[in-house]
Parts: structure tokens; sequence; C-alpha cells
């Protein structure tokens, strides 16, 4: 009898098990994901030009056409960080999107939005620099829509910001 149960036992953390890698790869966008791939990856070699060429660039520069206008830096704990362009930013449509896209992957996640890709950071605590160039937020925990970030006092350290509330949320905006 207690083998029996024991055997029932196992076989039911096997199938939770298989369930939890299943909605996983669900989540993540399963076959789809692969077959919407019709061009090969990258080379390694491109990639880290491109970011070198970047890093090296003083001010953060506007991308040529064709080019993203925003980008995913960094997911940590239940933070996203994203580099979007100054001008990217002004457009509610597209933080909607955004916020509606980073959502479904990363659900109920805080995304804090800078204007310059290299001072994003890639966890906490910021810097001071970093804070200067953040740009926006938006926190499920806090509030249902999107805020603009303005930095008040930059003389200071940390530098003192303040939040202006919009209606904007993830896949919505007026």
């Amino acid at each position: 009898m207690i083998t029996r149960i024991y055997n029932l036992f196992w076989k039911a953390c096997v199938l939770l098990f298989i369930a939890e890698v299943l909605n996983g790869f669900l989540l993540s966008g399963g076959c789809a994901k692969h077959s919407q791939q019709n061009s090969p990856p990258k080379e390694t070699s491109e990639v880290s030009q491109q970011d070198t060429q970047r890093v090296q660039s003083p001010t953060p520069r506007a991308p040529k056409p064709g080019q993203p206008k925003w980008n995913i830096v960094s997911h940590f704990g239940m933070i996203t960080t994203v580099w979007i362009t100054q001008d990217a930013i002004k457009d509610k449509f597209l933080i909607a999107q955004i916020l509606h896209q980073i959502d479904q992957k990363y659900r109920n996640s805080a995304v804090w939005f800078f204007d310059d890709k290299e001072h994003t950071p890639s966890g906490v605590p910021m810097t001071d620099d970093q804070m200067l160039r953040w740009v926006g937020l938006y926190d499920p925990a806090q509030s249902d829509t999107f805020s603009y970030v303005e930095v008040t006092n930059a003389t200071i350290s940390p530098p003192t910001i303040k939040t202006i509330k919009t209606s904007i949320r993830p896949g919505y905006a007026e």
C-alpha cells in the first residue's frame, strides 16, 4: 500500500514538472517564436562590433532608418529596463505597444525607460548618471498607468525626480 502511494506521488511530481516546462515553453512563444525567424541569426562579431560603436559614442544617437527605436536592455527580478529614443518616448501608442509586449513576456513586471543605452541599468541600485537618463516608468504594483519621469534636481546625489502620470496602459493609449 505504501509503495503504491509512493509511486503515485512520484508520478504526480513528474507530471507537474512536465506541465511547468510546457507552460514556460508556451509563455516564451513556443514553436511560433522559432517559425517566425526567416533569416539566420547575426554572427557574434557583428553584434559586438555594433555594441562597441555604441559605447564609443559620447551622446545618444538617433537610430538610422530601419533600426529599432527601443530595445529591452535587461530584466532582473520584477524589473525590465528599456532603452528608447528621445523621439519614441513621446509616442504614446508605441509606449502602449511596448508595455503590452513586455507584459506578455514578463507578467506584472515594472518597466523603466531610459534614453541612453549606455546608461540603462542592468541591476539596482541605479547610479546618479543612470537616474539622469530615466525618462519613464510603469509599475503595475504602484499604478495601472505609465508615468513620465522628470529630474527636478540633478545637482544632488541621488538626483530628485517627479513622475507625471498619463492614461497610457499596456496595449491602450488615448
